[in-house]
């Protein structure tokens, strides 16, 4: 598995939210956990509920042909 770190641009209030679910990750587990994580695991967890997607990859023999996009 590749790891990467990219850049990204958002709102300062997607910050702040993120930075409180962290605070509540922390509270409620009694494990602190940085951001990056974090956002890893909710789009992981919101592609795995997708049904839609799912049934896209199925179809498609998980993806476009062309494989996944390079830039």
């Amino acid at each position: 598995m590749t790891v990467i770190q990219p850049r990204l641009s958002r709102p300062v209030s997607f910050t702040i939210a993120l930075t409180h679910y962290t605070a509540c990750y922390r509270e409620t587990t009694g494990q602190a956990i940085d951001r990056w994580p974090l956002v890893v695991q909710i789009l992981q967890q919101f592609l795995d509920a997708d049904r839609d997607f799912e049934a896209w990859r199925r179809r498609t023999q998980n993806g476009p042909a062309g494989g996944p996009p390079t830039s």
